[in-house]
């Protein structure tokens, strides 16, 4: 089973769960205080799950490398909010149990870590990042058929990190907890079974700086649109039509997406949504046309009509966000499956009338005014339950 979409929305549902208000240990200090920048060498090791048939072998998986990031203090209006979280860029490569087949990554992670606890010099930290990996020996029907866990050298990676950490001095900062890692393509280069593995992490924050013990604080808050708006997204993706593993080396088609949904702000960093969201799927009417699965209506039997809710976290002029749907509307993929006779069992159940989308959305205008339009520009994750659908580009307004 292709568990991408699936752990992904588990790591952001986590992530939403850790931004309720910790222990705060800040003071109030200069407005124009700068942030404290950090050098992390990093240190992960774990072993890839086997969650499909005919995974290859392999041994423990290895990474090394190094964070750079900043204890931020208040300069921006969001940081208060999040308790002053640790910002950075890490870089990271990889060995991942079998040198032949799987080979190895380099992956670039951007990531925040919040603090819901801390005791003195010891805290406790949830580190969640996404980014880009690049494989170097993802399958190739020719020369590295066994490779079904990853099939194109550019990946997305998420990563969800557990911290205890120490201050040894006024500079040095130990840590050590464990996590996991995922990598998918999105569904738009087949094979795609994903690699999800759970790590042990260890690094050594250095500050250029001293540990900062000052934070801003405002005295006043911050104003922002508390109206019920009204929001329009359009979007294209593209996938190949296929199962996790097969067929192979098919065709990629686009598929065109329109979103209309409500917002709600209900806290300065946090929009609730509910809404519409209808796919034109090229591969759907492609595959009707071809083998006459349908006399009439083709068009309207390729599109998929889904109910959502959903929560975004805002940072800045960036939003992060975890939709969950309920298919309304999908004749294509119902008929298919029956007439495989594949609707049976609870997979087959949720993959019928379950979706989601993760992703993340920046905004042009400042998010803590009162302007009425909200234009922005989107990356998305669509699933089909448990299984990533297509990757989605979109722009949209707010009104």
């Amino acid at each position: 089973m292709d568990r991408n979409v699936k752990i992904s929305v588990w790591f952001l549902m986590v992530f939403a769960c850790c931004l309720s208000p910790g222990k705060v240990y800040a003071q109030t200090g200069d407005p124009v205080v700068k942030n404290s920048f950090f050098v992390e060498p990093v240190f992960q090791t774990g072993k890839i799950l086997d969650i499909y048939p005919d995974f290859p072998d392999r041994g423990a998986s290895f990474f090394g490398g190094v964070n750079v990031g900043w204890q931020t203090r208040g300069k921006h209006w969001w940081e208060n909010y999040y308790k002053f979280p640790k910002t950075g860029v890490m870089l990271l490569y990889g060995y991942l149990g079998n040198s032949s087949v799987l080979g190895s990554n380099v992956s670039v992670v951007p990531n925040i870590s919040f603090e819901p606890f801390r005791n003195g010099n010891f805290s406790f930290n949830i580190v969640f990042g996404m980014g880009f990996s690049y494989f170097n020996k993802p399958y190739d029907r020719i020369s590295n058929p066994e490779n079904i866990i990853i099939g194109s050298h550019i990946t997305n990676i998420t990563m969800l990190l557990v911290n205890g950490s120490y201050e040894v001095s006024k500079k040095i900062e130990l840590t050590l907890g464990f996590g996991a890692q995922h990598y998918s393509d999105g569904h738009i280069q087949i094979p795609n079974v994903g690699a999800n593995i759970p790590v042990v992490n260890f690094g050594l924050k250095y500050y250029l700086n001293e540990i900062p013990d000052k934070f801003y604080i405002p005295d006043s808050l911050i104003r922002f649109d508390r109206r019920l708006k009204f929001i329009f997204r359009l979007g294209m993706g593209l996938h190949e039509f296929a199962s996790p593993t097969i067929p192979v080396g098919g065709p990629k088609y686009p598929v065109y997406v329109a979103s209309a949904y409500l917002s709600k702000r209900v806290s300065i960093i946090t929009n609730l949504v509910f809404g519409l969201q209808a796919n034109y799927y090229v591969s759907y009417y492609d595959f009707i046309t071809s083998n006459n699965f349908y006399s009439d209506n083709q068009r309207q039997k390729s599109i998929r009509l889904m109910v959502f809710g959903g929560v975004e976290m805002l940072m800045g002029r960036f939003g992060f966000l975890l939709h969950l749907g309920l298919n309304v509307y999908n004749p294509f993929y119902n008929d298919l499956q029956q007439l495989n006779e594949n609707t049976s069992g609870f997979k087959n159940f949720t993959k019928k009338y379950l979706s989601s989308k993760l992703g993340a959305q920046y905004y042009i205008l400042n998010q803590v005014n009162t302007i009425k339009l909200k234009p922005f520009i989107g990356l998305y994750l669509n699933g089909n339950a448990g299984q990533a659908d297509f990757v989605e580009v979109s722009v949209g307004c707010g009104f």
